[in-house]
């Protein structure tokens, strides 16, 4: 759910940008050299904010600068991007494809996930006769949506939308009325596709419905009065794992399995059977509290 409804920014297409002159204007621009063109925005006086392709690598992708109508002769947003160097391999690369992709001047990573998703895009069909009538008596002649008769607004509507069925995937469909048709795309208006990642039933399970660990508290009284007063705390449990992951990639992937351990290997979360306590305190035990 995280990936589906993240935010999606997407550039405009590269035959819409234009080679920086020098001057700054609203749009969309392209330089060979950023750091030569920071350097000339700054001995202007102009400051552009830099653009990081993220926070580990000091890498800069763009410069963003808004443009002022008293200085610049113009109001709005003006953004600086640097081509990549292979941008003729893959504007050939473009046009041999079977299906059209606009280039917005994304990376490589990003334009080969973004053509792997048109590829993969099933082509639109309509229902048969047949189809249509098996499915308007499986309705009962009414709106699968609000269960309303039909007064000629009646449409068909796929029930799995296109952009998340490959080729050769079968179509369903469904009768509804235009009203309820609209309203569902509406808030299926957001074009961008993604490829959200389905975990294993199985380890679903045994990793978020199982039962949570028991809090680890420092009872006083059972100990001695020089007993140095502490608090342990859990950071990496699972539910924070899962609520403030501190990464793009989910913590379960299709890839993630529950498997026994090996001497020399270390999973990235490990489940630990504690076996006899003997005479051990509890809490010479901590954080070991129990099967977890």
């Amino acid at each position: 759910m995280r990936l589906a409804n993240e935010s999606h920014y997407e550039l405009p297409p590269i035959a819409e940008w234009t080679p920086w002159e020098g001057t700054p204007s609203p749009g969309y621009h392209y330089s060979q050299d950023l750091s030569a063109t920071r350097v000339d925005l700054l001995l202007s006086g102009r400051s552009p904010k830099v653009v990081l392709r993220n926070a580990a690598a000091a890498d800069m992708v763009a410069l963003r600068y808004v443009c002022v109508k008293a200085r610049d002769g113009a109001s709005g947003a003006c953004v600086v991007r640097e081509l990549p160097p292979d941008q003729e391999a893959i504007r050939q690369f473009l046009e041999r494809l079977p299906r059209r992709v606009t280039w917005c001047g994304e990376g490589l990573p990003a334009l080969t996930q973004k053509v792997l998703l048109e590829l993969l895009r099933a082509d639109r069909e309509s229902p048969s006769a047949d189809v249509r009538a098996r499915v308007l008596e499986e309705q009962h002649q009414v709106c699968n949506s609000c269960g309303a008769a039909f007064h000629g607004d009646l449409e068909w509507d796929h029930i799995a939308p296109l952009r998340s069925l490959c080729t050769g995937t079968e179509q369903s469909y469904q009768a509804i009325c235009a009203a309820c048709h609209r309203e569902k795309t509406d808030q299926q208006a957001n074009p961008a596709r993604t490829l959200v990642s389905r975990t294993s039933t199985r380890v679903w399970r045994e990793y978020v419905e199982t039962k949570r660990p028991p809090p680890l508290v420092w009872s006083p009284h059972v100990h001695s009065e020089t007993a140095t007063l502490c608090e342990l705390d859990v950071c990496r449990c699972r539910k924070n794992a899962l609520a403030h992951c501190a990464y793009d990639l989910p913590v379960l992937c299709p890839y993630d399995n529950i498997e026994a351990s090996r001497p020399g290997h270390i999973a990235d979360f490990s489940f630990v059977e504690l076996s006899g306590r003997g005479r051990c305190s509890a809490l010479s035990l901590l954080p070991f509290v129990g099967n977890m």
